[in-house]
């Protein structure tokens, strides 16, 4: 392996992995070993650290296997945790972005386990880029830096608008046409990119008279994979526009199936697009970094290149010799210039002489068209939902007058126009949708809104000239230690802090945001106190706050890593939170174990933050304690913030400051609930108002009309009327949905989730009389904080729960049981009559409280 600044990691433990069965059409694999690859030591290293990795901390790598059906071949594909790879060092063993590999079993070892030593040997068979960076994105990638660790010349390629497709050969014959992560069909899709790239590639193939074996033939003997993007705008629209004549495969690269990244030249590459009917890559070439600023600034200027718009470049460059030297300093990775302070330059994660790529980007008209797409997405959904009246986007979204502008417009077309928006969220239409938005923009209606709209500030963000502001926000699981650091770093340097824990509005999300976006009046810095464990979340935090500072708003993730097992994590935060009792506002230890719960929900719905989330992401551990996460907080901070690094007498001091830390609302020491009988959703309706409604129409059953005037008369409908959605006689055969519920539960603490419940009939027996239940679905207005356990709660109702799910309206006399009403809407729902029937109710939808009950 190339000499890198790349972690080690230990050999694998083998263990099978999951397969996932799919279907690659026009496709013919043999499973012999007659024409393969020569066998590479460095495939063998770098596959065993794969799997070591993907096995212990398998939510950094996966590694996803594809069958191919009347075959024992199995490729793997490995996935890595984007945002990591802008660590240095990275903790992958390979900055590789689309890398598929095969197990090649000895001969009379084909049952053996993947990897076990002597059964056989890995191959890489498709080889994708490295992953390389915008301007500015990480630190090696700045103009200074480059200008250092960097060497002529500098090949320009156009940034293409498209999916990247690889082509490798498995053998002399054999063919395999994938996308980034995935190959043949995908769920859900009735064309997947990887299968449109096979269409394409065949019709390139038949231009220029050849075939597919000829093109594996080619591709074999050279150990090649060939990486191209799919533009084709009637399968996919992006931002740019591609002619029919430009629409296809285009051909940009040709890399070699190796550990270390090493791709052929542009020349070589165009020559061989050319050969076998690829559309080619335009290009430029320079020989100094100044002249590449210097043309990509006046392409930005312009707009365009050549006479077509350009999104931006891609530059593949060499890494040079050159020792770091002092250059401009900027605040963390992505962050403004440090007036009059220097930094050592950053290197490149390759040693000198390697292949290096980085990107530029034009931002504008790009960004702007990207936010009318996102804009027009949010407002269909919100349509979808009856939000549409009054729905608008967040102030930082709307910070450009022609924004504002298209969200007028967009509205109008939903309302009035929405057939020309069909298509829209599966990428149709998009390109289309804008140019009638730029026309509309050239009448007489769209001139005089755009003018008003010109005449009005989009927000404080672009007028807010005062310091620099930064948002510490943590990214964990309940139990991690957040608010122990933010403590301690309170202490330490005088940061605001605040919680969400002590919000007691029932919308507790924005009167957070809104708590943390009021203490940079008097703070610089403030630690955004919640688990932001899903990009919901943090989204709100991040346009509030940058509606508010703009460009001066530096945000900074503490993202508490999972490099640890599942197992070992869930132990170690259910151990804290035992261990601090009652002082916590809503999550509590108790007999049941129902916190361990509320971990394994937030574990399972937890979502990395993205590098573009954003402006530094600093990992934290979980196994560490309070100094050790401490002191790993103030070394990530510290550098960003030009903040000076306390003596560990200081920190041991903040520490034990957090450590005697009592939250402010808890009073008496609260003795741990008991759990309920059952967990049930209790909408707040007057039955006998409600209900009668429906007897008082035409064709209703005598037998109803007696029933309900019995009910009525002798007082016998239910006082506290409420759908069970689990029995504690049920937990052991739906023990999953018992510890949703549960978690729920414990995580909401005073505040009472709401759920929305559809009533679709109301049915009856002699006995009995009740509402049936056709959906449960989560509430709109659902508290972000414990939206993902309350889907979880839905996701898991078995099919036998749903059969009888209802709300007892009441019973003919006293000695009747209410429970009753479930076994009659059971078989009621199954096509049994036994005396049972019913009226419709079309669809009544109700909110309702979801509780845990006692009685």
């Amino acid at each position: 392996m190339a000499p890198s600044r790349y972690s080690t990691l230990e050999p694998a433990d083998h263990k099978e992995d999951d397969v996932d069965d799919v279907q690659i059409d026009k496709l013919n694999l043999s499973d012999t070993a007659d024409e393969i690859v020569p066998p590479r030591a460095d495939d063998a290293s770098l596959i065993r650290e794969l799997r070591s990795l993907a096995k212990k901390q398998p939510k950094l790598v996966r590694g996803k296997k594809y069958a191919i059906p009347g075959q024992s071949i199995e490729l793997t594909s490995w996935k890595m945790t984007e945002w990591m790879y802008t660590k240095s060092p990275c903790p992958f063993p390979t900055l590789a972005r689309g890398l598929f590999t095969r197990w090649i079993p000895a001969q009379g070892h084909e049952n053996d386990p993947e990897g076990a030593s002597g059964a056989g040997r890995d191959q890489i068979v498709v080889r994708g880029y490295d992953k390389f960076f915008n301007m500015n994105e990480v630190k090696w990638n700045t103009w200074e830096a480059l200008e250092v660790h960097t060497t002529s010349p500098y090949t320009l390629t156009l940034k293409s608008n498209g999916c990247i497709i690889f082509m490798a050969a498995l053998t002399s014959t054999e063919l395999i046409v994938t996308s980034k992560h995935a190959l043949g069909e995908i769920e859900g899709a009735s064309v997947s990119h990887a299968q449109k790239g096979e269409e394409w590639l065949e019709r390139h193939l038949k231009t220029v008279g050849k075939t597919k074996e000829e093109f594996a033939k080619a591709l074999f003997e050279r150990d090649l994979t060939a990486v191209a993007e799919l533009c084709d705008d009637s399968f996919e629209e992006h931002v740019l526009p591609y002619s029919k004549e430009m629409t296809g495969l285009h051909l940009h690269g040709l890399n070699e199936r190796r550990v270390e990244f090493s791709t052929l030249g542009n020349d070589e590459v165009a020559a061989f697009a050319r050969e076998w009917g690829f559309i080619t890559t335009a290009a430029i070439t320079f020989n100094t970094i100044e002249e590449v600023k210097k043309f990509t600034d006046g392409v930005a200027k312009e707009g365009k290149w050549r006479g077509e718009p350009v999104e931006g470049f891609v530059v593949r460059t060499k890494v040079s010799d050159r020792p770091p030297q002092l250059v401009q300093a900027y605040r963390g990775t992505r962050g403004e210039r440090i007036a009059d302070k220097q930094e050592l330059s950053t290197p490149p994660p390759y040693a000198p002489g390697s292949t290096f790529f980085f990107k530029i980007k034009f931002e504008e008209p790009y960004l702007m068209y990207r936010e009318w797409r996102e804009v027009t997405k949010k407002m269909l959904a919100a349509d979808k939902k009856g939000q549409l009246r009054g729905f608008k986007p967040s102030g930082y979204t709307l910070r450009r007058p022609e924004t504002r502008a298209y969200h007028y417009w967009v509205e109008i077309q939903i309302r009035h126009n929405p057939e020309s928006l069909n298509g829209f969220n599966e990428g149709h239409g998009i390109i289309a949708t804008r140019e009638r938005f730029l026309e509309w923009c050239k009448t007489p209606e769209g001139e005089a809104i755009l003018q008003k709209e010109r005449g009005q500030s989009g927000g404080d963000a672009g007028s807010y000239k005062g310091s620099q502001k930064t948002m510490i926000m943590p990214v964990a699981i309940p139990g991690s230690g957040k608010t122990a650091v933010a403590l301690a770093l309170q202490h330490l340097y005088g940061i605001g802090h605040t919680q969400s824990d002590d919000v007691k509005q029932k919308k507790t999300g924005p009167q957070f945001v809104k708590n943390v976006v009021e203490l940079f009046v008097n703070h610089d810095i403030v630690f955004a106190d919640r688990n932001n464990h899903i990009r919901h979340l943090r989204d709100s935090l991040k346009e509030a706050f940058k509606e508010k500072y703009g460009d001066k708003g530096h945000i900074i993730a503490l993202q508490w890593v999972f490099n640890d097992t599942t197992k070992n994590i869930n132990d170690i935060c259910a151990e804290r939170i035992a261990a601090r009792g009652a002082n916590h506002q809503t999550l509590h230890a108790d007999n049941q174990d129902s916190h361990r719960g509320v971990i394994s929900q937030f574990f399972s719905s937890f979502e990395e933050v993205e590098a573009e989330e954003v402006d530094d992401i600093i990992d934290m551990e979980y196994t560490d304690t309070l100094e050790q996460s401490v002191k790993r907080a103030i070394s990530g901070i510290a550098p960003i913030l030009d903040l000076g690094v306390p003596e560990d007498q200081k920190i041991n001091e903040a520490c034990n400051v957090a450590r005697s830390y009592t939250v402010k609302s808890i009073g008496a020491k609260k003795t741990a609930l008991k759990p309920p009988r059952y967990y049930a959703l209790v909408p707040g309706i007057d039955i006998e108002k409600q209900i009668g409604r429906a007897f008082n129409g035409e064709h209703v059953p005598d037998s109803g009309a007696k029933m309900w005037s019995s009910l009525v008369n002798d007082k016998r409908i239910a006082g506290s009327p409420h759908v069970t959605l689990i029995h504690v006689k049920e937990k052991k055969e739906s023990e999953a949905l018992w510890e949703r519920c549960q978690a729920l539960r414990k995580s909401a603490g005073e505040i009472e989730p709401t759920f929305k419940v559809t009533f679709d009939h109301v049915v009856w027996n002699d006995n009995v009389m009740a509402l049936s239940v056709s959906k449960v679905e989560i509430h709109r207005e659902f508290e972000e904080e414990h939206r993902q356990l309350a889907e979880a709660v839905v996701e898991h109702i078995p099919e036998k729960i749903t059969n009888r799910l209802h709300l007892t309206v009441g019973t003919r006399e006293e000695g009747i049981n209410a429970f009753e009403a479930a076994a009659m809407v059971t078989e009621w729902r199954n096509g049994a009559n036994n005396g049972v029937q019913s009226i419709p109710l079309g669809n009544f939808v109700v909110e309702a409280r979801f509780l845990g009950k006692y009685s």
